[in-house]
């Protein structure tokens, strides 16, 4: 999708002021027929989106979209068998929400929505894995919605290419805590 498609895509979506109801936020689960319009996300979101899709197909995961006015804003993922080192239970990755529309909620409804669909199947627990220091707004954000550190040790969630004050690509190790709710 072009720079022109996803200016304009965004600009339909945001309006002049960012009350969450005047929003409409929809939470739902992905579709093929999402993929033309989910790089309104992220450049990256459209290859990921056919993954996601294709666990979500034979049934590993919830890949949850957050639209407004038909568009994504947002997305998560509910893995069925935890993905962190709490072994019970279900997990939730990939919380994003568009920058614009941070701080309205959205994060919450989708987040929410992965904690009914998992209490609808039964599950006890519900995890997901948070970097403390490079993070530390995010873990907090968790922590007031009822997700407790059970004491493990940071590890290594994965090593991503990022930019240096240089411009120059250099590896970032992303190390992690888990945390849990009880549902």
């Amino acid at each position: 999708m072009s720079y022109e498609l996803r200016s304009s895509a965004l600009a339909s979506v945001l309006p002049q002021d960012y009350h969450l109801p005047r929003l409409h936020v929809v939470i739902r689960a992905a579709r093929e027929s999402d993929c033309a319009t989910i790089a309104c996300l992220r450049p990256d979101e459209p290859e990921r989106a056919r993954r996601r899709l294709h666990s979500q197909q034979t049934g590993h995961v919830v890949y949850l979209l957050a639209l407004v006015n038909d568009l994504p804003v947002g997305t998560g993922l509910l893995h069925w068998r935890s993905t962190t080192r709490i072994p019970l239970g279900a997990s939730v990755s990939d919380l994003y929400v568009i920058p614009q529309l941070r701080g309205l909620g959205i994060g919450t409804q989708i987040l929410k929505t992965c904690e009914a669909l998992a209490r609808g199947a039964g599950i006890r627990e519900l995890s997901l894995a948070v970097n403390p220091t490079d993070n530390r707004r995010v873990k907090h954000y968790y922590e007031r919605l009822g997700y407790r550190d059970p004491g493990g040790q940071p590890y290594l969630d994965a090593i991503y290419p990022r930019q240096n004050a240089n411009g120059e690509e250099v590896p970032y190790e992303d190390w992690v805590v888990d945390l849990v709710k009880r549902l």
